[in-house]
């Protein structure tokens, strides 16, 4: 059974979510699931897209993003991984220069 977290608190003025977590063991088609949204949502112009992967599956998605979306499609998704939206974060707002505390 595929189970989605949807939080009601995370919402745009016009209800769409901000935010939805897919959880499900493997197998259970989550990530059919999440491409099908990404297709609809580029079909119906959203253009803010963000997908969170792990970072050993950012290739695969990109390659799978490709196929579905086509090149015009897939630049309204932005494929990233915790890592990278900190590095992102880190060059946007200029902490670059300070140590990572672990």
């Amino acid at each position: 059974m595929l189970t989605v977290l949807l939080n009601p608190r995370i919402t745009k003025d016009n209800g769409d979510f901000l935010l939805k977590l897919v959880f499900a063991r493997s197998g259970y088609g989550k990530s059919e699931y999440v491409f099908n949204q990404i297709k609809e949502f580029v079909e119906s112009g959203r253009k803010d897209i963000l997908l969170i992967t792990p970072e050993q599956y950012s290739l695969v998605c990109e390659k799978k993003l490709l196929t579905e979306l086509g090149e015009h499609g897939i630049t309204k998704v932005d494929n990233s991984s915790f890592s990278r939206i900190t590095d992102d974060v880190r060059r946007k707002y200029g902490s670059d220069s300070l140590p990572t505390l672990s």
